[in-house]
C-alpha cells in the first residue's frame, strides 16, 4: 500500500499526528512517577479532510496520556489528494508512544 496514492495519503496522515504528538509533554508530577506507555487512537478522516469519530483503540493505562493523545488528532488534515479519486471516508488506526524522559535517563 506504502506506493499506492492511499499509502503516500496514509503516510502523510501520520507525520501530520506524530508532528503534533512530538510536542506532548506531560507535568513533571506526571514525568516523576514514570507515566510512559503507548496509545492506539482510531478516527475517520472524510474526503475535504474532516476528522470525526476520535477514540481510544489501546489506553495507555494512564489518563492523562490517554487525553493527549485523543488531542493529537487534529480536526482538520489535508484532504485526499486528487490522485485517489472519489472515496468514501476512512477510518485510520494510529499507534502513539511517550517515553518518558526521566524514565529513559533514569532522572
Amino acid at each position: 500500500m506504502e506506493g499506492t496514492p492511499l499509502g503516500r495519503y496514509v503516510a502523510r496522515l501520520e507525520d501530520v499526528i506524530l508532528a503534533r504528538w512530538k510536542t506532548v509533554d506531560l507535568p513533571i508530577s506526571d514525568r516523576a512517577r514514570g507515566v510512559a506507555g503507548r496509545v492506539g487512537v482510531r478516527y475517520r478522516v472524510s474526503p475535504d479532510g474532516r476528522t470525526s469519530g476520535v477514540e481510544l483503540s489501546a489506553s495507555s493505562g494512564y489518563a492523562l496520556l490517554d487525553t493527549l493523545a485523543l488531542r493529537a488528532i487534529p480536526e482538520r488534515v489535508p484532504p485526499f489528494p486528487a490522485e485517489m479519486g472519489r472515496m468514501a471516508p476512512l477510518w485510520h488506526d494510529v499507534s502513539l508512544r511517550y517515553d518518558n524522559p526521566y524514565v529513559a535517563t533514569g532522572l
